[in-house]
């Protein structure tokens, strides 16, 4: 740690408790001591920033790409024979709420795979908000009150 002192000297000090001794430096040693410090520590700060950056644009860029392939592995499970895969499908492209998903859904929804389905493809259909996916859900809803339930 540096201090300045009143006449003009900068004092250095150490860690006392482990014998590390007490030390006066002239003026312009001291501030030179300190500017090449804090230039150090300015780079060191500097290049630790960079990194964590790449780091973060990096794991974004992984998080994208990971969404993508589960975005397009639910679309596939949308037309599996398994109700529990359709279901859990829908669930899970209604969260991730990508637009990309809208035909799918739509197209799920239009081969009438029961009431309890469909219900749950209109939510995901206006979780994602699109004008295509509200107008879909909303075509859907005129359907079913055209067919009586």
């Amino acid at each position: 740690m540096l201090t300045a002192m009143e006449n003009g000297q900068i004092k250095g000090a150490g860690n006392a408790d482990k014998g590390t001794r007490i030390g006066y430096m002239n003026q312009f040693g001291g501030v030179q001591v300190m500017g090449e410090f804090m230039a150090k520590r300015s780079v060191v700060v500097m290049f630790l920033f960079e990194g964590l950056v790449s780091i973060w644009i990096g794991g974004c860029q992984l998080l994208a790409a990971t969404l993508q392939r589960l975005q397009e592995r639910k679309i596939r499970d949308l037309q599996s024979i398994s109700d529990d895969v359709r279901f859990r499908a829908v669930m899970v492209l209604g969260e991730i709420g990508s637009e990309d998903a809208v035909p799918a859904l739509v197209q799920a929804l239009q081969q009438n795979l029961g009431l309890g389905f469909s219900g749950h493809l209109v939510w995901a259909l206006k979780r994602i908000g699109t004008l295509e996916a509200l107008k879909a859900a909303e075509e859907h809803k005129k359907s079913r009150i055209m067919r009586g339930y």
